[in-house]
């Protein structure tokens, strides 16, 4: 009995070290990636919110041009690699793929990045601050057409969900 409680012991004292290492030596670097990710969200949706003044559209697209440069999206994306873990870098991948492969989805579904975005954000706050929200919650709190526009996020929401399903299959996961 004394074996298996100093086992637990040690396993409880190397997860607390991890948790320090990742929560307190790095908190920064860990909240401008939380950062990064939900200005890109907020951008998302007043570049494509019409309600926005066009000054205000062109403004916030411009935003979201800058972050989709290579060197800006290689360094957050690696950068998010770093903290996450492994459904975070399947949420990630599929991030990658759809924002390169944005020409091939229609038009009415604005909301397949800002699904993916949320389903990214909601991955990182489970596994790395242990809190869980629904993308979809996420969106509700968003968007306050949320219910008008159901059936396109519901059909973002699919579109997103059947790539990951397809990455996992390729991944052997």
């Amino acid at each position: 009995m004394d074996q298996a409680e100093e086992r637990r012991n040690r396993e409880f004292a190397y997860k607390l070290k991890e948790l320090e290492f990742y929560k307190g030596n790095y908190e920064k670097e860990i909240k401008g990636i939380f950062d990064k990710w939900f200005n890109f969200l907020q951008d998302t949706l007043i570049a494509n919110n019409k309600n926005a003044h066009e000054d205000v559209k062109k403004k916030y697209q411009k935003r979201i041009d800058s972050f989709l440069q290579v060197e800006n999206a290689m360094k957050l994306k690696i950068d998010t690699m770093k903290y996450g873990g492994t459904e975070t870098g399947k949420v990630l991948a599929v991030f990658s793929q759809l924002s390169f492969d944005s020409d091939k989805y229609i038009d009415t579904d604005k909301f397949v990045i800002v699904y993916v975005v949320c389903l990214l954000l909601s991955t990182l706050k489970k596994e790395i601050l242990g809190q869980e929200i629904n993308p979809m919650t996420m969106l509700q709190v968003l968007l306050n057409d949320f219910e008008t526009n159901y059936d396109i996020i519901k059909n973002s929401k699919d579109y997103v969900e059947n790539k990951y399903q397809i990455l996992l299959e390729h991944s052997g996961s």
